[in-house]
């Protein structure tokens, strides 16, 4: 005689399945207002008319199961009942300490503790996927392009109070960074604090063995339009950045503190007319200052009086208290744009006076023949 086995499947709690969906829910309301979320009175009274209506819904019908679940409800309404109207006896007698003793002496206290937890580990849950997304979001807003996420969620796993992860990528190759999470207080969500960044020695540096000292700098991460991590690699290599028309640029301070950051005006159509260039064309003239605005160097021909054209290189340098822009030639060498302005001036005028000595030169000219007496004597009495 065949023998036929039967699956019987536990009948589904309707009960627990509310209380997890609800616990999902008011997950989103602890992340929009995490200090506030526990205690507030909106949030309490909508958590305490669900379990009622839970309750209400499911008293007369429920399984063996869903019974025990709604014990578990009943003990929510009471302690969300004691918290919209305290008075002192409630608030010893819903304590934690009075929950425990309480669910004790029942005899509740492993099937609360249980539900209880199960709620909890949902929330806990959701909460780490946002933390782990909402910091990604944070760090690649700052240009940290690589994918941090595994490393983000081993340390959230740790549930600390701060902590940071080294970054180090072929886009800023020569600059380490440090990126520093840390809790809002009292809660359990993450943010994006600050970044460190670190200026590393070139290979030059290395085979030579002459490693200068490390350049390195703190900033703000939670600026909405703070530095990034490539401004950031550019200020600790000792070059300026330009935001918000201002250029920013790093001063040494004493030995063992750190860099102050500086802020200048940068006007870089005042700064070009000091230093007197050759006409450019307006389309170079915009490039020029594009790049000068993204701190960047600009090379160019120019044609200097007595050099013929030579490429030159344009950039910004804040630190110069008298003209902010320089001009050098392939070899570095600096260019002085208004001694050639003047020496151009020169020549203009020799060339004009060359050009009118030649002009008079070719005039057939030839004195006027001796005066007659008369006019002698008009002269000598004109001289008296």
């Amino acid at each position: 005689m065949a023998h036929t086995s039967t699956n019987f499947e536990a009948p589904e709690n309707r009960v627990s399945n509310a209380l997890k969906s609800y616990a999902a829910e008011e997950t989103q309301l602890i992340i929009a207002n995490p200090l506030t979320a526990a205690n507030d009175a909106d949030a309490v009274t909508l958590r305490l008319n669900h379990y009622s209506s839970l309750l209400n819904r499911f008293r007369h019908d429920a399984t063996a199961d869903e019974k025990l679940s709604l014990k578990f409800v009943e003990h929510q309404i009471k302690n969300l009942q004691a918290q919209l109207n305290p008075t002192p006896f409630k608030k010893l007698l819903y304590s934690k300490a009075g929950n425990a003793i309480r669910n004790f002496v029942t005899g509740n206290n492993l099937l609360f503790n249980k539900q209880a937890r199960i709620l909890d580990s949902i929330q806990k849950e959701l909460i780490q996927n946002h933390n782990v997304k909402a910091l990604k979001s944070s760090i690649a807003a700052k240009g940290f392009s690589m994918n941090m996420e595994s490393q983000l969620e081993a340390n959230l796993q740790l549930n600390l109070p701060e902590f940071h992860m080294n970054y180090l990528d072929m886009k800023n190759h020569n600059t380490l960074y440090h990126l520093h999470c840390k809790k809002i207080p009292n809660t359990n969500l993450y943010y994006f604090e600050k970044f460190e960044a670190r200026a590393n020695p070139s290979l030059e540096d290395l085979l030579s063995g002459n490693v200068p000292s490390v350049a390195k700098q703190s900033f703000d991460a939670t600026r909405t339009n703070g530095i990034n991590a490539g401004e950031a690699a550019r200020l600790v290599h000792d070059k300026h950045i330009v935001k918000d028309n201002q250029c920013l640029y790093l001063e040494k301070t004493a030995a063992g503190r750190q860099p102050e950051l500086v802020a200048t005006d940068f006007n870089p159509d005042a700064e070009l007319k000091k230093i007197k260039l050759p006409s450019l064309e307006p389309k170079e003239y915009h490039k020029l200052k594009a790049a000068l605005q993204k701190g960047e160097a600009y090379q160019l021909p120019l044609e200097l009086p007595g050099k013929g054209t030579i490429d030159c290189t344009v950039q910004y340098n804040p630190r110069n208290t008298h003209n902010k822009i320089s001009v050098t030639d392939s070899a570095g060498t600096f260019i002085n744009m208004n001694r050639f302005r003047k020496e151009n001036l020169e020549t203009v005028k020799q060339l004009a006076n060359t050009v009118t000595n030649d002009a008079f030169a070719g005039i057939d000219w030839t004195p006027d023949p001796p005066q007659t007496s008369p006019d002698k004597k008009k002269r000598k009495s004109n001289s008296i």
